[in-house]
This record gives C-alpha cells, sequence and structure tokens, in this order.
C-alpha cells in the first residue's frame, strides 16, 4: 500500500492550511475510507471536491481513481499550490488531477460528476454563499450522482472568530434541506462524523453528514 506520511516539519506547514493541529493523517485518510468503504466509489467515478485545500484527503482520492477523474477547486491560490506540491511530492502527476483556482465554487469548470464533496466546507459561508454552493452543485451533479457534505449543527454562535480569514456559522439541518429542495435535491442524513471514523480528537466529530441526491 501506498505511503501517503510526512515528515512532522512538512506536515505541520500543510496542515498549518487545513485545521487543527495533529491530526493529519487520520482527516487523509477518512475522505478515501468513507468514499470506498461507505458509499462505494469506483476508480472510473468522476470526482469534484469542493474546497480542496491542499489535498490533504484529496491526494488519497488522485491515487485511487483514474487519471483525470479527480477535480479539486479552493479559492485560495495558496492552497492550490501546496496541493500541486504534494502530488509531485508523492509522484502522482501522471494521474493528471485538475486543480483550479474558483472563487465560484468551480462556475468555470465543464462537465459533470458522480461524486461531489463539500467538506469542511458550508459551515464557513453565509447563508447568500451556501445558495450559490448549491446552485453549483446541482449544475454539475450527474443524473444518478450524489454530493456529500458535512454541516455544523451544534458549535459556535456566529460570531466566532474566523480562522484564517472564514468566519464559523451553526446553521440548522433543515436550512440546508430547504436550498436543496429549491435546486432540485433531495437531502438524506447520514448521521454524524463518527459515525463514520472521523477522528475523536477534535468537535467536527460531532459535525452531520448528509447526502444530495436528485
Amino acid at each position: 500500500m501506498k505511503s501517503f506520511k510526512l515528515d512532522s516539519n512538512t506536515e505541520a506547514l500543510f496542515e498549518e492550511m487545513v485545521g487543527p493541529p495533529g491530526v493529519w493523517n487520520e482527516s487523509s485518510k477518512f475522505q478515501l475510507d468513507f468514499f470506498t468503504q461507505i458509499v462505494g466509489i469506483t476508480p472510473q467515478s468522476t470526482f469534484l471536491d469542493i474546497g480542496c485545500g491542499v489535498l490533504r484527503g484529496g491526494v488519497r482520492m488522485v491515487d485511487y481513481l483514474e487519471a483525470g477523474k479527480y477535480t479539486g477547486v479552493d479559492i485560495r491560490p495558496k492552497a492550490i499550490e501546496m496541493g500541486r506540491e504534494l502530488i509531485t511530492r508523492f509522484s502522482l502527476d501522471q494521474k493528471k488531477p485538475n486543480l483550479v483556482v474558483s472563487g465560484d465554487f468551480g462556475e468555470c469548470l465543464l462537465g459533470k460528476f458522480d461524486f461531489i464533496w463539500a467538506f469542511q466546507l458550508s459551515y464557513h459561508l453565509t447563508d447568500e454563499l451556501v445558495k450559490d454552493l448549491f446552485t453549483a452543485i446541482s449544475r454539475r451533479l450527474e443524473e444518478n450522482g450524489s454530493c456529500f457534505m458535512n454541516i455544523n449543527t451544534l458549535f459556535g454562535d456566529n460570531n466566532s472568530k474566523a480562522w484564517k480569514g472564514f468566519p464559523f456559522y451553526k446553521k440548522e439541518r433543515q436550512f440546508y434541506i430547504d436550498l436543496a429542495d429549491e435546486v432540485g435535491l433531495k437531502t438524506e442524513y447520514l448521521g454524524q462524523l463518527k459515525d463514520f471514523g472521523y477522528t475523536n480528537k477534535v468537535k467536527g466529530q460531532y459535525n452531520e453528514m448528509l447526502r444530495f441526491s436528485r
């Protein structure tokens, strides 16, 4: 099995871009484990990672999927630059991932995707931006595709201190259900992240996981 381990100094530099320290490897594995063991993704599936960051989880998806099947978008040029560095570091350039700097959730992209992943994203967005996100998801999702998104319904008062310039928002599940309905998507509540093996070292384990489909 391919190793995705980084030396401690490099890991700290990358982890600074994506969240709390000390959970890089666990968080990196979560995305692939979720899709292969629970969702049933195949190497032939097309995959859109909205808010991909530095590819902490995305790098394993790139390795698993066939060449050209992974697309990652992020609003931060530095994150995309570091993501490309990670791809080269693990000798995955031949997988030809499409990494895009985008401030509109990938509206510049062409085509549709079997799976869309919007992880650690929704609770950093205002209501209006979440609406834009759902519009983008609806446009980019294949007819039989699924989008998975984690949401924060428990923590924060919407005045929480921003992380790297991104605020934290707490929104009720019904808010997302209503927005999905507006763009023709159905919502399924799957459980909390901890139910799927997410690390118990951070409060994010209590985030809810939702699935959206047509």
